[in-house]
């Protein structure tokens, strides 16, 4: 918090002389043997008279970029606010506020989304922080604070300089159902390959269920062989679980085609339902042991049994939040 607070009164004085940074971000951001913070690189900053904009050109860097900005528009101190919001969001929480495959997207993303609340990435941040960051990502510059003296008044409420949070982040590892690895503990993977095998696994539960479907009046006989008067009472639980699978599918398709960012936060929540309904999907190969033989339809079981863990460390890796 406290590093915070001296880069409002970095931007505070840039503020004052009438200069705009426009390219605020960590790499920007250094601290000297004293522990004082030093904002570097003001090669693209611009210079305003007091009460006016400036605009021209997009320049800057698109995961630490204001909406106006991305957007070419007019800029002011305001967006410097924006930035550091994003700053103080992956300070705080430990991951960008916005991430995509290329710089494009995310400067779309800067103008069209809001990032995950930074409390569902990190519990334990005061409720008073979380506000002041995400009112400094507004996208409208007048919803934001209209002034660096704003925003550091706002986080002195939170803590003081030198003062001692009252509930500080702690680093715990994050351990719940069947997860043994935390997110620092998990290999670092490029975000379009997860995202890549995620869908191709949605996909081949879709192809799956679309097939049981489409060969239901096979299952309904086979079942009958060897459960009599029952098999109606098995084949619509198939036919339960193919609804219920696809519709989590085409969910999970749709999120990861527009790279939602709440989907691992979503994903955590949906386990166990993911979990229920794969794990009985799972038995489906033994229904037709009789005609690919009972060793392919056991082998078939256990990898589709494996196959929901292997989505939520993936989910993990992609998404890293509390999945």
């Amino acid at each position: 918090m406290d590093l915070a607070r001296q880069i409002c009164a970095a931007l505070r004085e840039a503020e004052s002389q009438g200069v705009v940074h426009r390219d605020l971000k960590p790499e920007n951001v250094m601290l000297d043997q004293s522990g004082t913070i030093k904002i570097m690189d003001f090669g693209i900053a611009r210079s305003v008279n007091p009460g006016n904009t400036l605009t021209g050109a997009v320049l800057g860097t698109p995961a630490y970029m204001a909406p106006e900005q991305a957007e070419g528009k007019r800029v002011d101190h305001r967006a410097d606010i924006y930035a550091l919001g994003l700053v103080m969001y992956e300070m705080f929480t430990g991951i960008a506020a916005f991430a995509a495959d290329t710089p494009v997207a995310i400067a779309l993303k800067q103008i069209r989304e809001m990032p995950v609340r930074p409390r569902k990435l990190e519990p334990s941040l005061p409720p008073a922080l979380e506000k002041t960051i995400l009112k400094c990502l507004e996208k409208s510059p007048d919803q934001r604070f209209q002034a660096v003296d704003e925003l550091d008044a706002a986080l002195a409420t939170v803590l003081p300089v030198g003062g001692v949070m009252e509930n500080p982040p702690v680093e715990t590892p994050r351990r719940s159902f069947f997860l043994t690895a935390g997110p620092q503990e998990l290999p670092s993977t490029p975000r379009h390959l997860v995202r890549t095998l995620l869908s191709l696994i949605q996909l081949l539960y879709l192809v799956l269920y679309l097939f049981a479907l489409w060969k239901l009046h096979r299952l309904e006989y086979v079942v009958s062989q060897f459960l009599p008067g029952g098999a109606w009472l098995l084949v619509a639980l198939i036919v339960l679980v193919a609804v219920v699978g696809i519709a989590v599918r085409l969910y999970v398709l749709t999120a990861l085609a527009f790279d939602y960012r709440g989907l691992g936060e979503d994903f955590h929540r949906m386990f166990l339902l993911f979990l229920i309904v794969d794990e009985v999907w799972a038995l489906s190969p033994l229904l037709v042991a009789y005609k690919i033989g009972m060793g392919l339809a056991i082998a078939a079981t256990v990898a589709l049994a494996f196959l929901p863990f292997s989505q939520r460390t993936l989910m993990r890796m992609g998404y890293r939040s509390q999945t």
